[in-house]
């Protein structure tokens, strides 16, 4: 598996694992196929609980609030690109 990070207050890596998927979808309130398919579909309620999740694993005391503070506008391109890369890696693990 490769490391997907994304530059905001820190280096923040993100890594998706079955819980993550199920925080972000309590979160949301939606599925994770919707928040697997294209970025392009992805609201910023979608952005802010993807980002949280995938950064739970590194930093468990992170709220969705705190999430949501450090994207600026310079970072949700960036943002959406190591979310996208780090589903990615989650869904195509082989075994």
């Amino acid at each position: 598996m490769s490391k997907t990070t994304v530059t905001l207050d820190r280096e923040r890596t993100l890594k998706f694992d079955v819980n993550a998927l199920v925080a972000a979808e309590e979160k949301t309130g939606r599925n994770w196929f919707d928040l697997a398919g294209s970025s392009r579909k992805l609201r910023f309620t979608d952005v802010r609980a993807l980002l949280w999740a995938g950064c739970l694993h590194e930093d468990p005391d992170l709220t969705v609030e705190d999430a949501g503070r450090l994207i600026k506008r310079k970072h949700v391109g960036p943002v959406c690109d190591a979310i996208a890369e780090a589903l990615h890696d989650f869904f195509g693990e082989q075994g």
